[in-house]
């Protein structure tokens, strides 16, 4: 981790990187007066985004998060050798560039598989990184990271565009279309979203998380999940919080902890604007109501995923579930037996919100992620 004093990880140091790129692209490229432009309008925008972010950059640092990294995480540096991914080639000539927040880190391998037109990947990785760090609060940055590193890409090829000759056409011509389409890309991410809340509802075993693990990557929505924070709130995953819990992590106390973690995290994603995935049973009726006072008076639109499996098949689901030990949920057939005792079926007043999926057989996740996708646009 890097000493508050450091010099690394600091707000100055990082703008100073930042805001540098768009005056070497304008250099190297200032016959082209749609890239000029597009690099002004990126270079204003980030000089906001260093009045904006300075605090939340501040706390980043102090709370560790600046450490030692590789500086240069893109696919062009990774090859998968031995069954594992390898990467190589990481930044030596410069400790500022190296010493970095790890949601830098994050931010270029998702910005490259974005500009390779691989998002379910770009947010596949993205979630697990989350899932195992509890790291939500590095997503206030995400946005500017995938900028700023997107610039840094067209930035490269306009220095390589300008020490072509003239018999390189061809080549300028490539090159110049990539830094159109990396200017393009950091430039999306200087829009507004409008982000949506989907709730997964059904008992333990009716195939909630193999859902959620397929739609995050369709739908491109941050995915949160009450086993994994559960265990946080316990100290039995990484990431854990300050303020651990103690006992039978599904009593009625450590029930009402994970359900306010959950919608504290929902809070502070939505207002990063990224919509969320919350993978919960959600069987009662006040755990519901507590999203829809949150995000209706912000109107921001919850759609409700009701799975619906058979009794005797989730038993069985469950059963068999028990046996894996990679499994991260703890609920067993007494848990589901509880659930099923206190479920509060969904109201008619909540219908409106609600798409019912028969849970019983495999789940068609492309047309689920249509409809939630039609259903938010009627909301909106």
């Amino acid at each position: 981790r890097a000493k508050i004093n450091s010099g690394y990880g600091e707000v100055d140091v990082i703008f100073s990187f930042a805001l540098e790129n768009f005056v070497q692209i304008k250099q190297h490229l200032h016959d082209y007066q749609h890239i000029v432009k597009v690099s002004e309008q990126l270079q204003e925008w980030t000089a906001l985004q260093k009045k904006k972010l300075s605090g939340e950059i501040g706390l980043r640092l102090k709370n560790g998060f600046v450490r030692e990294c590789h500086g240069d995480m893109h696919l062009a540096n990774m090859v998968y050798w031995q069954s594992k991914v390898q990467i190589f080639d990481g930044i030596e000539f410069s400790d500022e560039l190296r010493w970095i927040d790890v949601i830098s880190e994050v931010a270029f391998l998702v910005m490259d598989l974005e500009s390779r037109e691989r998002p379910d990947l770009a947010w596949q990785f993205l979630n697990g990184y989350l899932s195992l760090t509890g790291d939500y609060a590095g997503l206030s940055l995400l946005d500017f990271y995938r900028s700023y590193l997107a610039s840094v890409r067209a930035k490269v090829l306009s220095i390589r565009c300008s020490q072509l000759n003239v018999r390189d056409a061809k080549e300028q011509k490539i090159l110049l279309d990539g830094v159109d389409h990396y200017l393009a890309l950091a430039s999306s991410y200087t829009q507004p979203r409008k982000p949506s809340v989907i709730m997964l509802h059904g008992l333990s075993g009716s195939g909630k998380s193999t859902l959620a693990a397929r739609l995050n990557k369709r739908l491109l929505a941050i995915w949160i999940r009450s086993d994994v924070e559960r265990k946080r709130l316990f100290g039995l995953f990484d990431g854990s919080q300050g303020l651990l819990l103690k006992g039978d992590m599904y009593a009625p106390e450590a029930a009402i902890a994970t359900y306010q973690r959950l919608l504290d995290l929902t809070k502070s994603i939505i207002e990063n604007g990224y919509s969320v995935i919350v993978d919960a049973t959600f069987i009662q009726l006040k755990q519901r109501q507590m999203f829809y006072q949150a995000f209706d008076k912000i109107d921001v639109p919850i759609i409700i995923l009701d799975l619906q499996v058979e009794k005797n098949e989730l038993r069985e689901r469950v059963r068999k579930r028990s046996n894996n030990q990679n499994n991260i949920s703890d609920a067993d057939v007494s848990v589901l037996e509880q659930q099923v005792h206190t479920l509060e079926p969904l109201k008619d007043t909540e219908k409106v919100r609600v798409l019912h999926i028969n849970a019983n057989t495999t789940l068609d996740s492309k047309a689920i992620a249509n409809k939630v996708r039609k259903s938010i646009n009627t909301t909106n």
